[in-house]
């Protein structure tokens, strides 16, 4: 089995191990691991991130993923510095169903926790053009709003850009 598809296959699976060990929960008799990851996620859990660094700045790091029934979720992590551990800390924020434009669903599930948008330090993404683009990409709208935000793309995609087209001028000689 491949390495890779181990979080898939842990999601395709994990409904049924949940169900089979809470038979009575009304969470666990869903059948969509996006619910399960969503709902079981506790709110305290959330409260507790969002408590531990107020209203000092942070950031997020999303990626979307499409799940086996083809509906398009992002993942949201957020970095803060965690007061009580004197350092900076990395947390997953939630599995946010994309109903919507992703920067509009980003900022609806921001407020539904008090996040201000304004706060917002860093923005981590991959480099595609819905992500990254100037005009209307998720992070020029954060620019409009805060337009000292540090955007960063992945390096991975970026190596992997800059290995094809190596690769294709190496083709061409």
């Amino acid at each position: 089995m491949a390495e890779h598809n181990l979080p898939l296959l842990i999601m395709e699976h994990l409904p049924q191990l949940i169900k089979s060990a809470c038979p009575n929960s009304k969470i666990a008799s869903r059948t969509e691991s996006t619910h399960l990851v969503t709902d079981c996620r506790a709110v305290e859990s959330k409260q507790e991130i969002v408590r531990k660094f107020g209203s000092q700045p942070y950031s997020i790091i999303n990626d979307e993923i499409t799940d086996v029934g083809t509906e398009k979720s992002l993942a949201l992590v957020i970095r803060f510095y965690d007061e009580d551990q004197s350092k900076v800390r990395d947390a997953f924020f939630g599995l946010i169903k994309l109903r919507e434009s992703i920067y509009n669903s980003v900022c609806t599930y921001l407020k539904r926790h008090n996040l201000l948008a304004s706060k917002l330090l860093r923005f981590g993404t991959d480099n595609t053009s819905v992500m990254m683009g100037n005009i209307n990409g998720v992070q020029a709208r954060f620019r409009e709003v805060v337009p000292q935000i540090f955007v960063l793309g992945c390096s991975s995609h970026s190596l992997h850009l800059c290995a094809t087209i190596a690769a294709q001028k190496c083709h061409h000689l």
